[in-house]
């Protein structure tokens, strides 16, 4: 397995690997529980967008920024990569963006995630049923279904 974050190159990612883009709140602990989860599969790539200070690193969310347009660009070329897109929503979060991505990128690759008390769960648990999107309650539940689906695409030899 292999995580792959925004300073690397997503122009290097191998036809043969199984690719996960993780989408969803910043604000707790859940990529690297799914992560951990996951460290057993092989040719798998993990494609990560989150950033250790977003203000820092991109700055201003504007069109005229070029550190925003340049991760913005990676996140989307990681969307439109990725085999898999898993969304995860919680409460201490709305996730306006990850809405937005939910919206452009629900394919037949995306895996859904939403706890207790997150305040848009409705439109969730509408996406889930209207696209026929699976939806899980724990990233121990998500990690089942991901190995599920990545045995069903892996080429292992």
């Amino acid at each position: 397995m292999k995580v792959i974050t925004p300073k690397d190159d997503l122009n290097n990612l191998q036809d043969e690997d199984v690719k996960i883009f993780l989408a969803g709140g910043m604000h707790s602990p859940w990529r690297a529980e799914l992560i951990s989860k996951l460290e057993d599969l092989p040719n798998l790539v993990i494609i990560d967008p989150s950033l250790d200070d977003w203000e820092k690193e991109v700055g201003e969310q504007s069109a005229d920024n070029p550190k925003f347009v340049k991760q913005t660009d990676w996140e989307h070329q990681g969307l439109e990569a990725s085999d898999f897109q898993i969304f995860y929503f919680d409460p201490s979060t709305i996730a306006p963006i990850s809405l937005l991505e939910l919206g452009l990128f629900k394919t037949n690759g995306t895996m859904l995630c939403v706890k207790d008390g997150y305040e848009k769960s409705g439109y969730i648990y509408y996406m889930s049923r209207r696209f026929g999107l699976p939806i899980e309650s724990s990233t121990t539940a998500l990690a089942a279904l991901i190995h599920l689906r990545y045995y069903s695409l892996a080429k292992i030899v």
